[in-house]
């Protein structure tokens, strides 16, 4: 429906970081990104990678509301938040 969102949005992501100096808190930022595709188990893959492989500690992302509650259980595990 919304072609030029998920493009949108990182670029705003990417802004945001530029303008914080690739920094926050005085620690460096690393913007990892991971387009989820469609469907659960697919989701649920690209969460558990960028929990074990990328080791992030803040996930942020467009999902349904329903993706993202089945999603939050497996980042609240890991004490990650995921927004």
């Amino acid at each position: 429906s919304y072609p030029q969102l998920g493009p949108n949005f990182l670029a705003g992501v990417e802004l945001a970081f530029a303008q914080l100096d690739q920094r926050i808190g005085g620690r460096p930022l690393r913007l990892v990104v991971e387009e989820i595709g469609v469907g659960l188990a697919f989701a649920e893959q690209k969460a558990r990678k960028l929990l074990s492989a990328d080791m992030v500690d803040v996930a942020v992302g467009l999902l349904p509301v329903n993706l993202a509650a089945a999603l939050q259980p497996i980042f609240a595990a890991q004490q990650v938040c995921l927004l």
